[in-house]
């Protein structure tokens, strides 16, 4: 029952490990890309008056369009992320539910398994 735990646990974690592994990258990804289209607002905040004069709108307006484009893109692989990270870890539920009664059944059935009624 011990080396069965061990094994167990040790699945889990690497089962988690490989669903969790891409979405470490993912997730740097979307932040990095998140991170350049907050600071082209912010730029464009700041000098309004500036892009107004100089009549820069349309320029502004296509540089927050790309930035806008590429957050979009970063966030598509994380729709998948967290559905194939629940799918492996209901997986991993199941087992949890049944693998202790798999792993006794053949001590019960020989009758070498302490029971509460004895």
């Amino acid at each position: 029952m011990v080396w069965a735990a061990v094994a167990y646990a040790s699945a889990g974690s690497l089962l988690s490990y490989w669903v969790g592994r891409g979405l470490i990258n993912r997730n740097a990804d979307r932040y990095a890309r998140e991170a350049d289209l907050r600071f082209s607002l912010v730029r464009v905040n700041e000098h309004v008056d500036d892009i107004a004069l100089a009549e820069g709108e349309a320029d502004e307006k296509r540089r927050i369009e790309l930035h806008l484009g590429n957050v979009l893109a970063a966030t598509a692989p994380h729709r998948h992320g967290p559905r194939q990270s629940h799918l492996g870890h209901r997986r991993f539920r199941v087992g949890h539910d049944r693998g202790p009664i798999l792993v006794a059944a053949p001590c019960i059935s020989a009758a070498r398994f302490p029971s509460a009624a004895s």
